[in-house]
């Protein structure tokens, strides 16, 4: 049945709805007794001959737009292969409109003297409404923001404004307008997944644009080759308190003034599993990602090859608070930043990220840093000579910078329990002003000092540095690194850096490897943190995470033999300091189940709780003779399937 053919009585129940005199008694039991409108398939096929065609398989329309106007909601339009010269537009209607077989063959390509949006979604549409399918092409945009003699167009291929429908598995290519060449995103919180978006053209935003709050989900996407974008975000472009989740997409080769890949501004956005490469901007920050007065979360991406002629050759902040964490830094190039760079002081916040063979012009190869930003826990290896890690203020904590161009210091910059070793000059300048360095290990880098005074008044406490510094609780002690020759620089049982930091910082976190800090390492019934990036433990935890429902759970521990070992399991995390035992990572204040394993190491299996989807934190202790002291292991955190 068409959708032409569908029961008349559902035309009149909704004409009933404007009568006022009462229905005939008969009427009213014809209308309950009708059956259902039911969704329907609406066939389109360009080269039908008998155009207009009706819509049916033996006779479908040859217009696309017919078609749409013609379908009820629920309706399928079903496209054949064929080039189509129409503008769309879903008026509304909670329907899908999909290709018989896929973009490669199935295009929508309007021709002069048709000007607008490939396709329009203005009319509220939802979910119900979706696009599947096609390759959109040639569009222009719709006029928006209308000023004297000045026309500003959006979305050359799809226009979204106010609308949240489905926009999947589509090549939209070559589309041009002032926002969101390819796509434009108004208020809007379109789900755009799947589709390559490629090689449009526009002032902002060429690939995507987002303003006005809008909330898409983007993800899955390819979006490349969006070339010489005189402003900002030639891949996507966030402002205006938007706030995207950008997830698993390839954005790539794209091109603009600043945030080539992706430019956020007065927004937020999710961006985590992408991949963000070899993009390029011309004449300011941020060759992968720009953010500017913006809190993004950023994290598990990976950036590779992307080059800023300013700022942050990956990504570039600037009066911004910004979460990136847990992100792959790999061969990027900036002046100031290979990998991170902020050109005014931000108070962004990175954790847990892996810079490698980044490259700066001038300084930090891998970070520069202003304002209140954080470094925790990076890992930095290889770039050029220049800095690896450039602060003015801010602080730097729990990092390993390896084989590099070491640290540069000045003004207010903090760096805490670090470790610098195999950098091609010292492990650290200090350029001026008042910095400090506190709790870390200079060891094994150029020079003849591993600290090297070019001015000011720095504080160097607490650390062992090759060739000597003058501070309280300074060493110059090879710290025995496990095996700095295979990349391992753990300490060693008898390093003179074990329970040797700081002793009145009293850290409650953990180190660069997961592993508690603050730890009694010697046993000896104190707790001093250690020197350098990573915290020795008398124990580690490995487990090994059932692979389907009801199989074991495998759990083994290492380190010094002996200890008394006990493996709690909780599920709810939480960080707190026990002096004396370490620092536990989930909340002792809800239920969990402790268990006495034996003598340190173990291995065993264990048959986990019946639960299922729940995460559950494993972590070890080992308790010294007589009590008095013990080690907390790393958590593990298991799935249970």
């Amino acid at each position: 049945m068409s959708a032409l053919t569908q029961p008349s009585c559902t035309i009149r129940a909704a004409a009933a709805t404007r009568r006022r005199a009462p229905w005939p008694a008969v009427l009213v039991a014809l209308l309950v007794t009708c059956p259902p409108a039911l969704a329907d398939t609406v066939h389109v096929d360009g080269s039908n001959p008998g155009c207009p065609g009706t819509g049916t398989l033996v006779d479908p329309f040859c217009s696309i737009q017919d078609a749409v106007d013609a379908a009820l909601p629920g309706d399928t339009v079903l496209v054949a292969a064929g080039t189509y010269a129409e503008l769309l537009d879903f008026g509304g209607k909670a329907i899908a409109l999909r290709s018989a077989d896929g973009p490669a063959t199935t295009i929508v390509a309007p021709t002069f003297p048709l000007e607008g949006s490939v396709v329009s979604f203005a009319n509220g549409e939802g979910p119900g409404s979706v696009l599947e399918g096609f390759t959109l092409r040639g569009g222009d945009g719709t006029v928006v923001n209308v000023l004297p003699g000045f026309d500003e167009t959006a979305g050359g291929g799809v226009f979204c404004d106010g609308s949240s429908p489905r926009i999947l598995g589509n090549v939209i290519e070559n589309n041009s307008a002032t926002f969101g060449g390819g796509v434009f995103c108004d208020g809007a919180s379109p789900l755009i997944r799947g589709n390559t978006i490629r090689s449009n053209s526009g002032e902002i935003g060429a690939g995507i644009h987002c303003r006005n709050g809008a909330a898409p989900t983007i993800s899955l996407n390819t979006i490349s080759d969006h070339l010489f974008v005189s402003c900002c975000g030639a891949g996507i472009s966030i402002e205006s308190g938007s706030a995207p989740i950008i997830d698993g997409n390839e954005i790539s080769g794209n091109s603009a003034s600043t945030g080539a890949g992706i430019s956020i501004e007065d927004s937020t956005a999710t961006i985590t599993h992408n991949l963000i490469a070899n993009n390029f901007t011309d004449e300011d920050l941020g060759g992968g990602i720009s953010c500017f007065t913006s809190d993004p979360v950023i994290t598990d991406n990976v950036f590779d090859s992307n080059n800023a002629q300013a700022e942050g050759g990956a990504i570039g902040c600037g009066l911004s608070s910004a979460f990136i964490a847990r992100n792959e830094f790999t061969n990027n190039r900036g002046d100031l930043g290979g990998g991170y760079g902020t050109f005014i002081g931000s108070a962004d916040l990175l954790d847990g990220n892996t810079f490698i063979d980044n490259t700066a012009d001038f300084v930090g190869s891998a970070i520069a840093m202003s304002g209140t930003v954080e470094a925790r826990r990076n890992t930095v290896r290889g770039g050029n000579p220049t800095s690896a890690i450039r602060a003015s203020s801010g602080l730097i904590a729990d990092c390993l910078v390896l084989d590099s161009g070491g640290v540069e210091l000045e003004g207010t910059a903090r760096m805490l329990r670090t470790t610098v070793s195999g950098s091609f000059f010292a492990g650290v300048a200090i350029l001026n002003g008042s910095p400090s360095v506190e709790s870390c290990i200079l060891w094994g880098n150029g020079g003849l000092s591993d600290i090297f005074l070019l001015a000011g008044t720095p504080s160097v406490t607490w650390s062992d540095v090759g060739g000597g510094f003058a501070g309280t609780g300074n060493i110059d002690v090879d710290p025995l690194f496990t095996d700095p020759v295979g990349g391992n620089y753990s300490l060693l049982t008898g390093s003179p850096c074990i329970d040797a930091g700081d002793p009145a910082d009293l850290v409650c976190d953990v180190d660069l490897l997961g592993a508690p800090r603050r730890l009694d390492g010697l046993l000896d019934v104190g707790s001093q943190v250690d020197m350098g990036a990573i915290e020795f433990s008398n124990i580690e935890l490995l487990a090994t995470a059932p692979a389907m429902a009801g199989d074991p759970l495998g759990i083994d521990t290492d380190g010094t033999a002996g200890l008394s070992t006990w493996i709690f399991a909780a599920a709810v995390p939480d960080t707190l300091c026990l002096p004396k035992y370490g620092t536990f990572l989930f909340d002792l204040g809800t239920p969990f189940v402790l268990a006495s394993v034996g003598a340190n190491p173990v291995s065993f299996v264990a048959s986990p709780p019946e639960a299922s989807g729940i995460t559950l934190i494993l972590q070890a202790v080992g308790v010294a003779p007589g009590g008095l002291t013990a080690n907390t292991s790393n958590a593990e955190y298991v799935l249970l399937p």
